[in-house]
């Protein structure tokens, strides 16, 4: 199934005690979306934690990781999913 990247804020949370791959990533938010399609993510949102409210609209950004590439959520639905 291909997937738009965009979707729905529902909920968040700000994560300080972070698995040992992400512990000197920490303090961050991390976020449950509903896509567009019907299917619900997990991930960090990029934003501050003021500028969160449920159901805003968000879309996926790549980011670079090892082993692997992760997805982050960023505030707004305009411009490109990258």
């Amino acid at each position: 199934m291909e997937l738009s990247g965009h979707g729905v804020l529902r909920s968040y949370t700000e994560v300080s005690a972070a698995p040992a791959i992400f512990a000197d990533e920490a303090p961050y938010v991390l976020c449950l979306v509903d896509l567009d399609e019907g299917v619900r993510c997990v991930s960090r949102v990029r934003a501050a934690w003021d500028d969160l409210t449920p159901d805003i609209r968000v879309r996926v950004v790549m980011r670079e990781a090892e082993p692997t590439y992760l997805f982050d959520f960023v505030v707004g639905d305009e411009g490109e999913v990258s």
